[in-house]
């Protein structure tokens, strides 16, 4: 079969490729990056931040009703995660020097 007959495009790349080719031209798959002048690029860590909310309160939904217990879980697991997370991350970045 041909790739036009598939629906793929034969101009540009697409799927996986793509996005990995994004991520490698932003400077890599960190969530913080230093650039030359010393400035700070968080634009990853903002989207992580919320995102890691938004999937611990909809676990905690569907672990308990009650709206307080809900949100009681869902702040508990959300600073497991990021002090986890950030235990990860300040460990990678003391190997990394």
């Amino acid at each position: 079969m041909s790739a036009a007959f598939c629906g793929a495009s034969t101009h540009r790349e697409s799927g996986a490729g793509e996005v990995f080719r994004v991520l490698s031209n932003r400077g890599g798959l960190g969530a913080a990056r230093i650039s030359g002048a010393g400035k700070v690029d968080l634009t990853l860590l903002t989207q992580a931040i919320p995102l890691t909310a938004m999937v611990c309160l909809a676990y905690s939904a569907t672990r308990f009703e009650l709206p307080g217990k809900i949100l009681k879980s869902a702040a508990v697991m959300f600073a497991k995660t990021l002090g986890f997370l950030g235990g990860v991350y300040c460990l990678l970045l003391w190997i990394s020097r």
